[in-house]
């Protein structure tokens, strides 16, 4: 008999695994997800160890194999196993990390009632159980519990035990499959039926196999159903003129239009070759030590023609490449600069792609379809294969921690594990490194390369074009603080200083463009009474309240509830409240009336509430 040690999902302490006995006709390898026996519980479990002597005497048989197939590796079942101890977690939890979108789901215990003969005989809290179950038919266990409390577990076994009731486990299922979709096709039947003019008592068939026979791309059942009729289709699949083929569909995200490659990859200055260089030996020399790079780049000095370089180098070894940045918002440009240099090779991994893409783009990237994988922190756990390369771009940003959920993880220290387990090179970039990262790379844990000019695009026209090092490089741009306390003894009382608004005169005159930075959504920060002293807070968050002009609306940007302003407290009833602070929302209408006419988008979590609203902006459409 053969025996494996699965990672069941439960709340165990880390490292923790329990032996299962493997039946005759089942197969598994490290990796599999299966369901396992825990208790009186059907639960998920991942194999981690196969062919081992069984840590107890009697042992449970696994009972299903959710995919055929392995979903998780070698490589990453040793960074779940490091997950699990560095980050104090189970396995489980580590490697449902790994898992595809939808495959991490729980069992749930069903109740009803049961066909026991003899009449019902219990105490009053066992009446109220049995009689709140009668009325919902089948109910879980765990709204029962959420009912009734607690105490009620017992209650439920005695009654289970009288026949009273009646327990089922649902075998938890994959919430996200595959999606097909089903394409007639004609039959040598239907085309001489077609020929030898046999429907001509039945127009409706013969114009749906004459539709057929013209060679129609991506007609469906459905469709051709829809366009004919359910019964003529009927009839012609009983009768063979046609037959229906399932085919399976490709959930693949909108990647966007590619930007033009602007410039030739060749064209680096001095400072990016020496990094691209760096770059290059670290990837082609598996055992060259630090595996790990810091490109330490000012704004604007061409961090990601290096990545490109880079990328260019670990599949030109026959090796694969993750490109993680800190939001989905600059998932778009990226995938565009990275789509221009290599067309249909990318694959996208983030929480804004809906379960079917997410679905999709991880069971292609698993099975090699993608040599580059982009994405936000969760993309490091891609099942990209033969992985040669991680850039890490704005390493210091917050976003790469997960605080929510278990295990709690950093990315950066994810990916660095994960590179000296399957020896791939590690790129962190940024303008302002992490202390941690910059003081390991002073240190000589990390090779450090920098980029201290400003990088400027010079359209090379063709290949024997020389171009300077100067004419690749441009300043870095002035900073002038203005305190806004002078300006308000000088009689300005708008939320804009005269410098800032002459600024933005000049540079729409001369037809540029101006971005206004602010961090706070909204109009104004707070609300606050003058009678009482009292500031409008949320009633579950007790944070201060944001006023939104557009919807005349007070709304926690912790929780979002929301009310409607009525401009009066609260607390006292006093009718005298005023606004303060400044939000993205007041900048743009003040912007309006400073500039009518101008062309104005404002982008914040609120005018861009999904991907599709931030590629509008990004091709130049408006959001108000």
């Amino acid at each position: 008999m053969k025996f494996v040690e699965v990672a069941v999902d439960a709340p165990i302490s880390e490292n923790k695994t329990f032996s299962y006995s493997v039946p005759p006709d089942m197969s598994l390898e490290v990796g599999h997800l299966v369901l396992v026996p825990f208790g009186k519980r059907m639960l998920q479990g991942i194999v981690v160890e196969t062919g081992v002597i069984p840590s107890v005497e009697n042992t449970r048989d696994v009972s299903e194999i959710v995919f055929s197939d392995p979903i998780i590796d070698s490589f990453r079942m040793k960074l779940a196993m490091w997950m699990s101890e560095y980050y104090i977690c189970s396995i489980f939890d580590s490697t449902s990390l790994m898992f595809p979108v939808g495959s991490h789901n729980r069992s749930e215990t069903l109740i009803s009632i049961g066909n026991s003969p003899e009449p019902f005989v219990g105490s009053e809290f066992q009446s109220k159980i049995r009689s709140f179950v009668r009325d919902h038919e089948s109910i879980s266990l765990e709204r029962i519990l959420s009912r009734f409390g607690g105490r009620a577990r017992a209650s439920i076994d005695v009654l289970v035990n009288k026949g009273e009731l009646q327990k089922d486990i649902k075998t938890p299922k994959p919430s996200v499959r595959p999606k097909y979709r089903y394409v007639p096709v004609m039959t040598e039947l239907g085309v001489k039926a077609i020929r030898e003019s046999d429907l001509s008592r039945s127009p409706k068939q013969k114009a749906a196999l004459e539709y057929l026979l013209n060679d129609r791309s991506g007609l469906t059942m459905p469709r051709l159903r829809k366009l004919f009729g359910s019964q003529p289709v009927k009839h012609l699949l009983a009768k063979e003129f046609i037959y229906q083929v399932k085919e399976k569909i490709s959930r693949d995200p909108d990647l966007g239009v590619p930007h033009r490659n602007i410039l030739n990859s060749t064209s680096l200055t001095f400072e990016q070759k020496n990094a691209a260089e760096l770059a290059s030996h670290i990837i082609r020399e598996p055992e060259f030590s630090p595996r790990a790079m810091l490109l330490y780049g000012v704004t604007g000095s061409g961090k990601t023609e290096v990545y490109l370089n880079a990328v260019d180098t670990c599949l030109s070894e026959g090796k694969r490449a993750i490109i993680l940045v800190p939001e989905i918002a600059l998932t778009p440009q990226t995938i565009d600069r990275f789509s221009s240099r290599f067309p249909g090779d990318i694959a996208v991994l983030h929480s804004g792609l809906s379960p079917g893409e997410r679905y999709d783009q991880w069971w292609k990237i698993k099975n090699g379809h993608y040599r580059l994988v982009i994405g936000s922190r969760s993309a490091i756990f891609a099942p990209q294969p033969d992985l040669g390369l991680v850039v890490i771009d704005e390493e210091h940003e917050w976003a790469y921690k997960q605080n929510e959920g278990s295990p709690k993880y950093h990315a950066r220290d994810v990916s660095m594990h994960l590179a000296g387990i399957t020896k791939a090179a590690v790129i962190l970039g940024s303008a302002s490194p992490d202390i941690e990262s910059y003081q390991r790379a002073i240190r000589g844990r990390y090779k450090i390369a920098k980029l201290q000019n400003r990088f400027k695009k010079v359209e090379v026209l063709s290949e024997n074009m020389e171009v300077s090092d100067n004419a690749l490089t441009s300043h870095m741009a002035s900073v002038k603080v203005v305190d806004m306390r002078e300006e308000l003894k000088g009689g300005n009382t708008d939320i804009f200083s005269r410098e800032l608004i002459s600024n933005l005169k000049q540079t729409i005159d001369d037809g540029n463009q101006a971005i206004l930075f602010l961090n706070r959504r909204g109009s104004h920060g707070f609300i606050q009474c003058h009678e009482c002293g009292l500031m409008q807070r949320c009633r579950s968050c007790d944070v201060g309240l944001t006023f939104h002009s557009d919807t005349n609306s007070l709304i926690c940007h912790y929780c979002s509830a929301s009310r409607r302003f009525t401009n009066v407290c609260t607390d006292c009833g006093g009718g005298n409240l005023s606004k303060y602070g400044v939000g993205t929302q007041l900048v743009a209408e003040r912007f309006r009336e400073l500039f009518p006419g101008v062309p104005a988008v404002r982008w914040d979590k609120d005018a861009a509430k999904n991907l599709k609203d931030y590629r509008n902006i990004l091709r130049g459409g408006g959001l108000s």
